[in-house]
């Protein structure tokens, strides 16, 4: 693959997140909606069913070819941006959503806004080599993985045996 293709972020419609992959699929654009399976209770009976894991995002990996070919499919609003033009999302990140999703690891997912904490990183286990911040929710500790681009964040529950930087960071056991 061309090394000029970068993942960047799509703001889509609400509840089109879906209906979008499917058109970027068809247009052989590659694509990358994270889904998770919850329990929906409706009224007569409770449904696993499987829904966004970032409601309104949806990760493209273009050039800059496909720049307005994104923009010009139904439902796509804009490209997440800084400065001066599209914000590009890392290969480790995007990785690593993919590796959350594939192991039974506990996680979930907030928009709310943190206060700085210690930066930790994975020494070993599916997130090794990647950093976090330590954040302490609800009287549980818990590492984060900030995408600040997307002002979300994955909160992961995980055992000290993974960080680096055990001395600042006190984190509960899985």
């Amino acid at each position: 693959m061309d090394k000029n293709y970068n993942w960047y972020t799509i703001y889509v419609k609400s509840h089109h997140e879906k209906r979008v992959y499917k058109d970027l699929s068809e247009q052989k654009i590659q694509a990358f909606l994270p889904l998770r399976k919850i329990n929906r209770k409706w009224s007569d009976r409770l449904k696993l069913v499987e829904e966004p894991l970032f409601a309104n995002y949806i990760f493209v990996k273009i050039s800059c070819r496909e720049y307005l070919q994104v923009l010009n499919l139904r439902s796509v609003f804009y490209f997440i941006s800084f400065d001066r033009g599209p914000y590009v999302v890392s290969e480790n990140v995007i990785q690593a959503i993919k590796d959350i999703i594939s192991r039974n690891i506990s996680f979930e997912i907030t928009s709310q806004t943190y206060a700085k904490g210690d930066i930790i990183e994975f020494s070993k286990g599916p997130f090794k080599g990647m950093s976090g911040e330590v954040l302490n929710i609800e009287g549980s500790k818990y590492l984060i993985i900030k995408m600040e681009h997307i002002n979300q964040a994955i909160i992961i529950k995980t055992g000290r045996k993974y960080l680096v930087n055990q001395s600042q960071a006190v984190l509960c056991e899985t």
